[in-house]
């Protein structure tokens, strides 16, 4: 054994904690302090039994790592955690810790028969107000046996707010909750089921060598929650896990200095063992300077994130944020040969997230990489009852970033600042424990005002038909889910689902459809009609049979693991999904008869979306050979235009295809199915666009034309000079057929409207560069008619002088 001595730094301060004199419950408060290198934390030091009072001195060693952590935890208090950078060796450091006290979340993990897991872990997390990229914690297991709360998992505690829970148990595969109000659980329990897990075993390596430190992630697909497991010393690289998925499943590994290696996708079986070897490649260097988009100066307090690949997408981040220079400027190491993903962000600007490939032994240059300003989104719930009681809603986002929730005001408006671009889900949490699910995207370029109809026309009634009574213990809900003509899918959801609930009125259903359906953890049956006289009755039935899919590779293979999503073209709200098996088969409950949409997704065959299935046929058989791509260049006249969001549409995917274009605006889009699909295109200084592309084994490059934004300063004056004030001017873009009028109206542009001020003017911001014709109508005279053109970027003055 070797000994290697390193020089040691002091810390110590005082703990402040709350009363908790009304609770009966004491438990046990502690503090630990851990170092951490990536996504590795190495425990240095517990304290046990803290009270109110000095701590320490505790002497640790100054370390090669990222940072340290000092946190006070434990029931019933919320924690509280100190980062700081390792020390000067010597160093004396004091940290005060002042805890609060919070609520509890409650959680019930059984497993597939409803057992409770005596050795479950809850873990509820939520992220800290001050620093949204971060996530604090608190762990739990269950009230021993024969406690009166036996089974139960109350987690002390956790702010107020929106909280995600991941359980995991010894032999099962962890699952996560979705993001729910940590309120509406301090007395009920969030219900968690885990599935029996595999064994693997395995060795992790690095150019043979067995790597000593190291964390090993396992998912499937399908989930999109993976299982952790960090390993430390381990001589020989070797790790044992009993937490992996049954049948076709995901594997990766990374290290504190190491990168995540490709993915590798295993086959495992209950009651066997299945080896792999995990080799993590180099580490490689990646550089790239951060702007402003408008301005294209550096922006001195930008951040980039790493992350460990994934099948599909990155399937975690790795390590904390990386600063860049105060010349906007990164260099980092960290980067891996092959695909490469990063997230870009800085405060009062949208983020991004790009993706690169790079070989083994060279830098990764990233480029030039602009960032738009954020904007303001204000929210506007609306009751045409002419109730208007907005006591107590809570509006909540997750997208390009997550929005903290939000109490409603008086008026049913509620403002988010510093919000970025992108795709978000709006949650809107009732106190009756409604909950609305919106999703909808934010173009670049403006503020946000988002409009919600919560109560009024139209009323649904949902009856639900139980014949078994142990369908209660599922934990059964309803959701009731619509496209509303403003341009955003709706999904409410309200229960559960009990022996003496079995109807359901959901109102504000601002659709002439809608589409209802009762699930636990899949859907179980569902329904949807038209609305008429402004209601609408549906029956749910837990007796429907399942669609069954069979998913084949162009050799008539049965692929597992594909991730399968159903939408139906005439209830644009509906979205069903699953995933195949081992024998590349996935049930679906739910489906209306007719046509719907399929689209499959798998981690290494690629992607096929938008395919026509006759659902009344009960059994279709899908092929997934992906191995066609799109290959575009967007250009603005013969201008390239860099950092385009470019992404498929489709209404069954929940993770977008798509990347942005590189600096001479080319982007390929890879692993898809042969045939059409439709595109959506947006950068902050351009306009909007959809279109199509087709995908082919061997694609054509595709040029697109996107307009980039300008402002026009127009001006009208007599003969004389004199400006002539409310005059009303028609304007049309002759390229894209449409009235400036109806844009302003639907502030797509920004312009106090079309009639001249008392300078004579008239001011429209964000319109696409281009020519447009204007006309005037003249009392008692023949219209005036003509052209002028907005050029993109500083404001085109335009002088137009009437005749006598």
């Amino acid at each position: 054994m070797t000994l290697k001595l390193v020089p040691t730094f002091e810390v110590q301060g005082r703990v402040v904690l709350p009363d908790w004199s009304h609770l009966n419950d004491e438990g046990e408060r502690r503090i630990t302090i851990a170092a951490q290198q990536k996504n590795l934390w190495r425990s240095l030091h517990t304290i046990r039994a803290v009270e109110s009072g000095a701590w320490g001195p505790v002497s640790l060693p100054v370390l090669g790592v990222e940072r340290y952590r000092i946190r006070l935890e434990g029931t019933p208090i919320i924690p509280e955690e100190i980062f700081f950078p390792p020390p000067d060796p010597g160093a004396s450091l004091n940290h005060d810790l002042v805890a609060e006290f919070g609520i509890r979340v409650c959680v019930r993990v059984t497993d597939e028969e409803a057992r409770v897991l005596p050795e479950a872990v809850a873990r509820v997390q939520w992220q800290n107000p001050e620093d949204p990229e971060h996530w604090n914690f608190v762990e739990r297991g269950p009230y021993p046996p024969g406690d009166p709360n036996e089974g139960l998992i109350a987690a002390w505690s956790v702010p107020r707010g929106m909280v995600i829970v991941d359980a995991s148990a010894p032999g099962h595969v962890t699952a996560r909750s979705a993001l729910v109000n940590a309120e509406a659980y301090e007395n009920s329990c969030i219900p968690l089921t885990l599935k029996r897990a595999s064994r693997v075993t395995g060795r992790c390596l690095h150019q043979g060598k067995p790597v000593p430190d190291f964390e090993v992630l396992t998912w499937r697909t399908s989930d999109r929650s993976y299982t952790s497991t960090r390993f430390f010393d381990r001589e020989d690289g070797s790790f044992e896990l009993d937490t992996a998925p049954e049948g076709d499943c995901w594997i990766t590994a990374s290290s504190g200095s190491l990168p995540g290696c490709e993915p590798r996708q295993i086959r495992t079986a209950a009651g066997s063992t299945t080896e792999v070897v995990l080799e993590l490649p180099e580490a490689l260097r990646g550089v790239g300077l951060v702007v402003d988009e408008e301005t294209g100066e550096a922006i001195p307090e930008a951040f980039v994130q790493l992350f460990v690949p994934g099948d599909l997408i990155a399937i975690a981040r790795w390590g904390d944020l990386i600063a860049a220079g105060p010349d906007g400027v990164f260099e980092v190491d960290g980067f891996r040969p092959g695909k490469n993903e990063l997230r870009v962000l800085a405060k009062g600007y949208s983020r991004q997230f790009l993706t690169r490939s790079t070989v083994a032994g060279e830098i990764l240059d990233w480029g030039v990489l602009p960032l738009a300003r954020s904007h303001t989104l204000t929210v506007v719930l609306e009751d045409t009852t002419g109730r208007k009681d907005f006591d107590g809603i809570q509006v909540a986002g997750r997208g390009e970033q997550v929005l903290l929730p939000r109490e409603v005001d008086s008026d049913g408006t509620v403002e988010f600042t510093d919000v970025g671009a992108g795709n978000y889900e709006l949650i809107i949490e009732e106190p009756d424990g409604t909950t609305t699910s919106i999703v909808t995207r934010l173009l670049p370029g403006r503020d946000w005002t988002f409009r919600h109809r919560i109560a009024g026309a139209n009323r649904l009634t949902v009856k639900v038909l139980v014949s078994d009574p142990a369908e209660f213990a599922g934990g059964l809900a309803v959701a009731v889910t619509w496209a509303s003509p403003l341009g955003y899918s709706v999904k409410r959801t309200v229960g559960p689902v009990t022996e003496t609930a079995r109807v359901f009125e959901v109102d504000g259903i601002d659709s002439e459809t809608a589409q209802a359906e009762i699930y636990d953890e899949i859907t179980r049956a569902a329904a949807s009609g038209s609305f008429s006289g402004g209601n609408l009755h549906l029956t749910l039935a837990l007796t429907d049979k399942p669609f069954v899919f069979e998913v084949v590779d162009g050799e008539d293979v049965p692929v597992a693991d594909v991730r399968v999503a159903a939408s139906d073209p005439r209830q644009p709200g509906l979205l069903l999904f699953g995933s195949t098996d081992s024998s590349g088969q996935c049930e679906l409950r739910g489906l209306t008869e007719g046509e719907i949409l399929v689209s499959l997704r798998h981690g290494t065959r690629g992607s096929r979306l938008g395919i026509p299935v006759d659902a009344s046929a009960r059994r279709a058989k899908l092929v997934l050979d992906a191995r066609a791509s799109i290959e575009l260049v967007f250009q603005d006249g013969d201008e390239p235009l860099a950092s385009v969001s470019c992404t498929l549409i489709d209404a069954a995917s929940p993770t977008l295809l798509g990347g942005h274009t590189d600096e001479d605006g080319r982007l390929s889009i890879r692993e898809l199915g042969e045939g059409g699909y439709r595109l959506d295109a947006s950068k902050a200084n351009c306009w909007p666009l959809q279109f199509t592309a087709r995908a082919q084994p061997e694609p054509e490059l595709q040029r697109v034309q996107m307009r980039r934004l300008g402002d026009l300063a127009l001006q009208i004056v007599a003969a004389g000079g004199l400006p002539v004030f409310a005059l009303a001017v028609e304007l049309n873009s002759l390229e894209f057929g449409a009235s400036v009028a109806s844009w302003i109206e639907e502030k797509r542009v920004r312009s106090e409207g079309l009639v001249t001020d008392l300078q004579g003017r008239i001011r429209v911001e964000g319109l696409p560069r281009g020519s447009y014709g204007w006309r005037i109508e003249l009392p008692d005279r023949e219209a005036l008619e003509g052209e002028l053109v907005v050029e993109p970027g500083p404001t085109s003055e335009v002088r137009l002088s009437l005749p006598e």
